[in-house]
C-alpha cells in the first residue's frame, strides 16, 4: 500500500520501507506466533556474536524510514501493525487451503 502511495506521489529516490519501530527476529517470530496462536516453545534464541554465519553479519540491521515518513507526512505501520496484517493474511490462505494449518 504504502508502494503505491509513493509511486502515486511520484517520488523517486531510493527509500527505507519498513516498520516504524524494530524488532529482532526472534521478537518478530514471537509476536507473530502469539498473534496466529502458533506454538512458539520450540525456538530458540541464538546470537550473532557466536553464529558462524559466513560472512558475518551486523548486530543492528533495523532501517530507517524517516525519508519517506517525512516526503508522505505519516508515519510508517508499527511492527505489530505489520505483524497482525501478516496474521490475516496466513488465516486467509489456511482458509483457502486447509493443508498449510498441518504445518
Amino acid at each position: 500500500e504504502r508502494v503505491w502511495l509513493a509511486y502515486g506521489n511520484r517520488l523517486k529516490g531510493i527509500f527505507h520501507m519498513g516498520a516504524h519501530d524494530t524488532a529482532s527476529k526472534y521478537q518478530f517470530g514471537e509476536r507473530l506466533a502469539k498473534v496466529c496462536g502458533f506454538d512458539f516453545s520450540n525456538v530458540k534464541r541464538a546470537s550473532l556474536k557466536t553464529s558462524s554465519l559466513i560472512p558475518p553479519r551486523p548486530p543492528y540491521i533495523a532501517l530507517d524510514g524517516s525519508e519517506i515518513e517525512s516526503r508522505l507526512g505519516s508515519s510508517q505501520p508499527s511492527v505489530d501493525d505489520t505483524i497482525r496484517e501478516l496474521a490475516e493474511d496466513i488465516q486467509l490462505r489456511i482458509e483457502r487451503k486447509p493443508e498449510y494449518a498441518d504445518r
